[in-house]
């Protein structure tokens, strides 16, 4: 054997391994969450292939029976009677598996894999949902594994009873005609190549069409979603929303079209080619029937619908090895998504509580740009400090706090918790020490409990209080109650078509809750009581100074930083001022301007 022809054999013995241990890997998943499944199964299959082979033969018997002069009614009738009962049986044991076995039990598997994908995307770092590779795999493996858990099972459950009744049938039919169970191999064997090279070019079609779907589906969502409504109502976005659509949908198209054509050649060249070898094993067997005399009608009979069976049986055998070979691209998909690893996933210490926390040289720009986000960040944050952030949209404010809260990872720098590097504190400890407000908080379709919790409502009575108090504490508790609205009540309509919707300053004040109703250490509020009456928002910092929090504020409210003992200015990126409102007021410098331009107003 040459070098060349033993590296081909070499790379195919990999390939077809590869594949085999990725569909097995599906397989472990399914047993790890239940374990009789294929087995209960594989035992209904063999059921049906058993009355399928009995099936053909018994009526090719029928046939010669009627077809002699000692044809006997009592036999007739057992033959019929037999193939009845066992295709009732089969009809029913189907019924059952189809209607009342499987759905609940995959569904069952199915909500445990989702679980573990939930599980997966919890702990991924903000920044890789911008990260074409992680969305890649979310795209085709997370997102196409419930399909494939399906496929997976009807590929092993049905090859195996597939090749019980091509092995059955056989060894019956070699009696008869081993030279045309050849045929039949040799063309079910070219078709399984051929389906090899269609399953090739539907993972590649799937490929290229996710960027243009996920842009289709982001113009879908912006469509639904409520706090769009009002610019696409008011304005023409629409017009460019629907473009974007449009060529969105265009790529799609000539995605589809192309792989079509290749595709529909492919699929009638081997149409074509069973045709012409199905006609000739007819052929055969015709003969043999009429001129050489060597098969009785039944036997003729029972010869034609064998072949149509072990042909059927070995193109799903042959076929299966084309879908485990796409089931093996998704999987393996799925598994690389599955073990994801964060930079954060590394830490080992646990932190719940801290005196100061140290930002030094830190810079940080996002994956792919140009141009850093925060350049030498030097800081420190004193426990009960009280710090102001200022600046401009787009200096790198929001950015800061998305390190402090292990969002994102610097690129240079290093921030020091304590003694401890905060690269080596669990992220898991830092959500526990830290709380946040976003301006671009989030709210859920759940009750208003849950949102200000963040968690189910486990004790009824105890969270009542907590959620009640931290209502409270944002001046909401006594306009829901005059409302007669409760923590049970839900916000949205998604879930619940009686779902309350609020008006921009309660729902602010509903996230705000959520720091009121924890213990956080570390308290950041990034533009988050701009859409808060006076009142409420002065409430909401009395508060926060009672409760003895380290708090963060970003802001625009001049009115909002006397409550801070420490002010930052960034310009673009950078921190330009750093002290006291006194010690900057006597600087005369960005905030002395924003003082000044305040009292002016």
């Amino acid at each position: 054997m040459s070098v060349i022809g033993g590296q081909q054999l070499l790379t195919a013995y990999q390939f077809m391994r590869k594949v085999i241990i990725n569909n097995l890997e599906l397989l472990r998943l399914i047993y790890k969450y239940d374990y009789t499944l294929i087995l209960i199964l594989i035992i209904a299959s063999l059921f049906g292939s058993f009355t399928t082979i009995y099936g053909i033969f018994a009526m090719g018997r029928l046939i010669n029976i009627l077809s002699t002069s000692e044809a006997s009614l009592k036999n007739v009738i057992f033959i019929l009677l037999s193939i009845a009962v066992l295709n009732i049986c089969t009809i029913l044991i189907e019924s059952w598996k189809r209607n009342v076995y499987l759905p609940p039990r995959l569904n069952k598997i199915k909500l445990q894999i989702q679980m573990e994908i939930f599980d997966v995307m919890e702990r991924v770092g903000l920044l890789e949902y911008d990260n074409p590779d992680f969305y890649e795999l979310y795209s085709i493996g997370a997102q196409n594994v419930e399909a494939r858990i399906t496929s997976v099972i009807n590929v092993f459950v049905g090859t195996l009873a597939n090749m019980v009744s091509v092995i059955s049938i056989i060894s019956i039919f070699t009696s008869f005609s081993i030279d045309l169970m050849l045929l039949v191999i040799f063309n079910v064997t070219l078709s399984f190549f051929i389906n090899i090279k269609i399953s090739r070019l539907s993972f590649e079609q799937t490929q290229r069409v996710i960027m243009p779907q996920r842009r289709m589906n982001y113009v879908k969502r912006i469509f639904y979603l409520k706090e769009y409504e009002e610019e696409i109502q008011t304005s023409n976005i629409s017009d460019a929303l629907r473009n974007y659509y449009r060529m969105a949908n265009n790529e799609v198209i000539q995605t589809i079209k192309f792989y079509g054509k290749i595709n529909g050649k492919i699929v009638s060249i081997q149409g074509i080619i069973g045709i012409i070898f199905n006609s000739i094993i007819m052929l055969l067997l015709a003969y043999r029937t009429i001129v050489s005399k060597i098969l009785m009608i039944g036997d003729f009979s029972a010869l034609i619908s064998a072949v149509n069976q072990v042909s059927t049986n070995l193109s799903k055998i042959l076929n299966a090895g084309p879908v485990m070979y796409e089931n093996s691209l998704y999987a393996e998909k799925y598994f690389e998504f599955m073990g994801y690893c964060c930079e954060h996933e590394n830490a080992n210490i646990n932190v719940d509580d801290f005196n100061e926390i140290i930002l030094k040289n830190v810079s940080f720009k996002f994956p792919g740009a140009n141009t850093t986000v925060l350049e030498n960040i030097n800081m420190t944050i004193n426990k009960g400090d009280f710090i102001a952030i200022i600046g401009e949209n787009g200096s790198g404010k929001t950015t800061l706090t998305r390190i402090l809260q292990k969002l994102y990872v610097p690129n240079e720098g290093n921030i020091m918790i304590d003694e401890y590097n905060y690269q080596e504190v669990t992220k898991t400890s830092i959500d526990k020490l830290i709380g946040t407000v976003h301006q671009d908080y989030r709210l859920f379709s759940l009750s208003i409990g849950e949102n200000v919790l963040m968690r189910k409502i486990q004790d009824f009575d105890n969270d009542k209080l907590i959620v009640e108090k931290a209502l409270d504490k944002v001046n909401l508790l006594k306009k829901l109650k005059d409302s007669n609205l409760s923590i049970l009540t839900q916000l949205y309509k998604e879930i619940d078509e009686n779902g309350m919707v609020m008006s921009g300053g309660e729902m602010q004040r509903i996230a705000i809750a959520r720091i009121m109703a924890q213990k956080y250490k570390l308290v950041i509020l990034d533009e988050a009581t701009s859409n808060i009456d006076i009142m409420s928002e002065k409430k909401i910092f009395d508060e926060l100074k009672k409760m003895g929090n380290t708090v963060i504020l970003i802001t625009h409210k001049i009115s909002n930083i006397e409550y801070a003992n420490k002010i930052l200015v960034l310009q673009n990126g950078r921190i330009v001022e750093n002290g006291t409102p006194d010690e900057l007021i006597r600087e005369k410098g960005i905030y002395y301007k924003m003082i000044m331009e305040n009292e002016r107003r």
